[in-house]
């Protein structure tokens, strides 16, 4: 099968966003896997940056984590965009009304990395722009926004700490999974061609 039709058959899906944690790679495999199908990449993070001029860690520090969310949120709900893949912010879960309307439209996939595996990615992880509180920790985030991430994702894609190329090969694996998927439920829905 050509990679660039894996997507066209992925029937039902306006655009395939990753959800995930910081450093969980949704920017990373995002580019990727948009190279591989063929398609536009946006990241919602930079677009939040050329919006307004700031890096999100300076946007935060600025006017604060309430009008950070409050942007992101107008960000996500206003995305008008379609055979895309989207790397979201991973803060991108707080907003239930703007990940409706992504879940309702498009393909969900929850990049989930264990913990030790992203605070090794991460360090010092205050300079990214992290959507946190003062005395929460990494895992305390991480514990918060776990069950978010899974209540809205379609997939989810176990990380690890594999490398990128045995990463985007279980992507593409697991969207090919879906389109039989699909294509058995057409036909079984389709009776004359049984």
């Amino acid at each position: 099968m050509l990679l660039p039709s894996l997507y066209h058959m992925i029937k039902n899906y306006d655009n395939i966003v990753f959800i995930g944690m910081p450093g969980s790679g949704k920017s990373t495999l995002g580019r990727q896997l948009a190279e591989a199908l063929q398609l536009p990449f946006l990241d919602t993070d930079r677009l939040l940056e050329c919006k307004t001029g700031l890096s999100l860690a300076q946007f935060i520090g600025t006017y604060g984590i309430g009008d950070f969310l409050n942007l992101e949120s107008s960000v996500l709900s206003d995305l008008l965009v379609h055979g895309t893949v989207i790397a979201t912010g991973g803060s991108a879960v707080y907003h239930d009304q703007a990940m409706l309307k992504l879940r309702s439209q498009n393909l969900i996939i929850f990049l989930d990395v264990p913990l030790p595996v992203l605070e090794a990615r991460l360090g010092n992880f205050n300079a990214r722009g992290v959507v946190m509180e003062d005395q929460q920790s990494l895992s305390d985030l991480y514990t918060q926004r776990l069950p978010l991430y899974h209540r809205y994702a379609d997939l989810v894609l176990p990380m690890g700490d594999k490398d990128e190329k045995t990463v985007l090969t279980n992507l593409l694996s697991l969207l090919s999974d879906l389109v039989q998927y699909h294509a058995n439920s057409d036909r079984q829905a389709d009776p004359q061609e049984n």
